[in-house]
């Protein structure tokens, strides 16, 4: 299972490093042009604003559902223990019953695309839950962008819908091995 992971993550790999920045041509050597430093420090800002925050999906960052658009899965989002997991080119998690899988490509700045969720195939405890997860899921495949601010992820699609984050998983717990691995 473990090369078979790595077979078919290489070229993934591959071909984000291909789409890397270019390297940056070296400084030019003009010893008529001086370096000049900033004379005062920037004055320090109590709060930072979303501008000010890398807007950086970061790999192996967890982040639990906090709200949702969607009132049926707003009132589920806490109790379903639903987190989210940024992998290289993958997020994956824990979606209410299942754990899932879906490609991640990121664009320019903020705009993210997310490709079909794979998930496990275990039945939920409840309907209500049974479609909390499914919506959950389909809200998630739509996403087309994020933005991280003090308060955490907010993932939007094209359409509205919103999906938001606190950091950390269920429980406050930011384990190395994800819940999600092995979907």
């Amino acid at each position: 299972m473990k090369i078979r992971q790595i077979v078919l993550t290489l070229p993934l790999v591959t071909a984000l490093a291909a789409c890397g920045p270019a390297e940056s041509p070296p400084p030019a050597s003009n010893p008529d042009k001086a370096t000049t430093v900033p004379s005062e420090p920037a004055a320090p800002t109590d709060a930072a604003t979303p501008a000010d925050l890398p807007q950086q999906l970061e790999a192996g960052r967890s982040w639990t559902l906090a709200g949702a658009s969607d009132a049926s899965l707003q009132s589920v989002a806490e109790a379903a223990g639903i987190f989210i997991e940024v992998q290289d080119a993958r997020l994956v998690g824990y979606a209410g019953c299942n754990r899932f899988s879906a490609p991640l490509t990121r664009g320019e700045g903020t705009a993210i695309q997310l490709g079909a969720a794979v998930a496990t195939k275990r039945a939920c405890v409840s309907d209500a839950l049974n479609a909390a997860e499914q919506r959950f899921l389909e809200t998630l495949t739509a996403v087309r962008r994020f933005e991280l601010s003090e308060q955490g992820l907010s993932l939007s699609t094209a359409d509205g819908a919103s999906l938001s984050f606190t950091a950390g998983r269920p429980g406050g717990s930011e384990g190395e091995a994800s819940q999600a691995e092995g979907t």
